[in-house]
């Protein structure tokens, strides 16, 4: 996906909800100087019940401000308002992303907000966040008994720096992301738009370090060998 300029996902000011938002595969690339979330429920949407990323690019290619993803308020995300609380099925909600990368959202403000969901199962894995400011908003839901799982992630931010955010800790006391302490994590050029005539849109996110790599951390189209 080139040059998206606004939401993937967005309410259009109607009370709403889903039970899964799924991405694999893919690249989306973002030209989104205004600032408007990624997933966009600012007005009326209330919650995602299943949220699962994997395998997938996503960056934008200017510096920008507001939350990457935004619900409308604290209290209608949470997931027994939405769906009731009849059983374990209706109680829990999940975010699973795994093999993914992720560059500049929002490098100058939160990467969620109103993200405190009933009982949420939060899974990160092999992800590495470049320049995403306070990464902290979305991998750590403060509220409704969050489990959290963290494995093999990498962080670096340079606009908007918060040394708490790789330093989260999950159910086990495994903390979220190795800081890579290098504003050159990529080897290709993370600022360009996609062309879609070339393989890959033309871009190349391989990680510079060799540790990410051995890791398999990030998006897998990177991590094939030259």
């Amino acid at each position: 996906m080139k040059d998206l300029p606004s939401a993937i996902v967005y309410d259009n000011e109607t009370k709403c909800a889903w039970w899964y938002l799924t991405i694999t595969n893919c690249i989306i690339q973002q030209n989104n100087k205004a600032g408007k979330p990624f997933i966009n429920f600012e007005k009326a949407g209330v919650a995602i019940k299943h949220i699962s990323f994997s395998n997938s690019t996503f960056y934008n290619i200017v510096d920008a401000g507001s939350y990457w993803i935004r619900y409308s308020n604290r209290t209608s995300n949470q997931t027994v308002r939405v769906w009731g609380d009849k059983d374990a099925t209706f109680k829990t909600a999940t975010t699973d992303v795994v093999n993914c990368t992720f560059s500049k959202q929002f490098s100058k403000g939160k990467m969620a907000n109103n993200n405190h969901g009933d009982n949420n199962i939060l899974t990160f894995s092999r992800n590495i966040f470049y320049d995403c400011a306070m990464v902290s908003k979305w991998i750590c839901s403060d509220q409704g008994n969050p489990t959290k799982y963290f494995s093999f992630n990498f962080w670096h931010a340079i606009t908007s720096l918060d040394k708490k955010d790789p330093t989260q800790k999950d159910k086990d006391g495994n903390q979220f992301a190795l800081d890579l302490n290098t504003d050159r994590v990529f080897e290709g050029n993370i600022l360009q738009s996609l062309d879609l005539s070339q393989p890959n849109g033309g871009v190349n996110f391989r990680p510079v370090d060799i540790m990410v790599r051995s890791n398999m951390a990030g998006d897998m189209r990177w991590l094939s060998d030259k």
